[in-house]
């Protein structure tokens, strides 16, 4: 039985291994970049092993990249459909949430991005847009708000006040024009005023 279990607990470290570099290796390069082989090494478990676990680089990366959804939505859809909450309030906790990840995890928007553009059917399988975000209460909180204007736009206006300046890190700070500490800073900033920027283009 001890035997078992090592062997069970054996696995699951060796498994936990190569989907951590495995999630490095395919945030920094994408699929197409990214090598088996690397991974492997990296890991320091045989190519058996990994085929023996995961049959495939494709199975890996889809496990990889449904992960990266998950973490990327899994606050965000149940705080949009949060009836307990006032618009404003909502606001501000997808600013908090939103840069506090991503500043953890500075390269999923492009991962994610790359991904969509690649295989949006993929992306589209994954997530129930139509109902989980065009159906939110944040949606109709929106339109409350702002009755004369359009919820979707209000919605792709915000998203891109948070999102964009991650998309443009790898710009900003080419050699050294932005420090990683002023990127930083300017974010933290970013997260307190986003909110605030928000609430004046809706009148509120």
């Amino acid at each position: 039985m001890a035997e078992k279990q090592n062997k069970s607990e054996g696995n699951q470290k060796t498994i936990d291994k190569l989907k951590r570099v495995a999630h490095d290796e395919f945030m920094k390069k994408g699929y197409s970049a990214t090598k088996i082989r690397d991974i492997v090494e990296k890991a320091g478990v045989n190519l058996a092993l990994m085929n023996y676990h995961f049959r495939s680089k494709e199975n890996l990366f889809d496990l990889v990249m449904q992960e990266s959804i998950d973490k990327l939505f899994s606050f965000i859809i149940p705080t949009l459909n949060d009836k307990q909450t006032t618009l404003e309030e909502k606001l501000f906790l997808l600013s908090d949430q939103y840069i506090s990840l991503i500043l953890q995890e500075p390269n999923l928007p492009i991962f994610v991005l790359n991904e969509i553009q690649h295989n949006p059917e993929r992306f589209a399988s994954q997530i129930r847009f139509n109902t989980d975000v065009m159906g939110s209460h944040y949606l109709i909180q929106l339109k409350e708000a702002d009755p004369s204007g359009e919820p979707v736009q209000h919605l792709i206006t915000y998203l891109g006040i948070l999102l964009f300046p991650f998309f443009m890190r790898p710009v900003m700070t080419a050699n050294g024009q932005v420090g990683d500490d002023q990127f930083l800073a300017a974010m933290l900033q970013r997260q307190k005023m986003a909110p605030v920027w928000m609430k004046a283009i809706l009148g509120i």
